[in-house]
């Protein structure tokens, strides 16, 4: 891992948006999630979360939040509820649209 020279980790601290020569890029074949969080300076700093709110989770698969509270009704999507937040993890949101793209290939 990165650090700056504040002893941060370097994905959690804003930059600019072009990366200098003498950074790092991740891609996002390898952090698993890109860009399309909202909220996150770089795919690298999106790639430390791990649970999402409804919210995020329906902004990453651009689809709306009641569609999300349908796929959690149905258990398509798990989740787990901390205090009064319902959380549905990463991995979960990428299975469902892996799932997605499984039966448009069957068709």
């Amino acid at each position: 891992m990165t650090m700056n020279s504040d002893g941060r980790c370097a994905c959690c601290v804003p930059r600019s948006t072009e990366p200098s020569a003498t950074e790092p890029v991740e891609d996002e074949a390898r952090t698993g999630i890109g860009s399309a969080l909202p909220g996150f300076a770089s795919p690298i700093a999106a790639a430390h979360t791990v649970l999402l709110t409804v919210e995020e989770a329906a902004q990453y698969l651009r689809i709306g939040r009641s569609k999300i509270y349908e796929l959690l009704r149905d258990e398509t999507l798990a989740s787990v509820r901390i205090g009064r937040r319902r959380l549905v993890h990463v991995v979960e949101v990428n299975r469902y649209a892996d799932s997605l793209a499984t039966k448009d290939r069957d068709l």
